[in-house]
């Protein structure tokens, strides 16, 4: 629940949509107590507000550019959250979310909707590594 120490596993994940229900993300981690903090930019195809969701079982924190967007760090069971953000098409935004898991079944998702997006997880096509520019 702390993000501290050493990570157990480092990967590249294409999206945020994970239901591990009583499983693990990883051989290496356990299936209950991990957590999990996924770094990289976000690039909007509109200029609009996002609403952003996140579905999660445990805790969840998303930011934007440093900006607190959403903020659920209590343990919680396959609860929607959202917040909103106004962003700019094509720009390159850094997005960081942080989950952690307790006990029981595990689930992340992050998903976006703008006035010209329907509401969806956030697709691979608008996600790049923390390196891109």
């Amino acid at each position: 629940m702390t993000l501290s120490g050493a990570p157990a596993v480092v990967r590249t994940d294409a999206v945020l949509d994970f239901n591990w229900r009583q499983g693990t993300p990883d051989a290496a981690i356990g299936i209950d107590f991990f957590s999990v903090r996924w770094s990289g930019k976000l690039k909007p195809l509109y200029t609009e507000t996002y609403q952003i969701y996140t579905t999660s079982d445990d805790g969840i924190r998303v930011r934007i550019n440093g900006e607190l967007v959403i903020d659920s760090w209590m343990k919680q069971s396959g609860t929607e959250r959202t917040g909103s953000i106004s962003l700019t098409a094509g720009q390159l935004y850094d997005i960081q979310v942080e989950y952690y898991e307790n006990q029981g079944d595990a689930r992340a998702r992050l998903m976006w909707e703008s006035p010209s997006q329907v509401k969806a997880t956030v697709p691979a096509s608008a996600l790049f590594l923390p390196s891109a520019s």
